[in-house]
């Protein structure tokens, strides 16, 4: 599958510690950055 041809918005979610979450989240925003996408990170 090309990466245009992907959905241009991914929600992620789960559970664990905070620490987990931090790592999980840099590693998904380098991945989505290297494919050209913008990474917006929202809060509850």
């Amino acid at each position: 599958m090309l990466a245009q041809d992907r959905p241009v918005m991914g929600i992620v979610s789960g559970q664990g510690g905070a620490s987990g979450q931090r790592e999980r989240v840099a590693e998904l925003t380098l991945m989505a950055r290297e494919q050209g996408r913008d990474v917006h990170i929202g809060g509850r």
